[in-house]
């Protein structure tokens, strides 16, 4: 059960380091309205595997 947690945990925190640097990548190029909205909702997962890698960690 712990080893499950901690692989959940080490998904998530890469999730999030994945989703981060996506969001990063699209503000640098950030040319299109497209991309902004695409920005956004990386934003919002990115948010969201955080607040679920802090769940877990708890």
């Amino acid at each position: 059960m712990q080893e499950d947690r901690r692989q959940l945990r080490e998904t998530l925190r890469q999730t999030y380091g994945t989703l981060k640097e996506l969001r990063k990548s699209l503000a640098a190029v950030d040319a299109d309205y497209a991309l902004h909205d695409l920005g956004a909702l990386l934003s919002v997962a990115e948010q969201e595997a955080l607040n679920r890698l802090r769940e877990s960690e708890s």
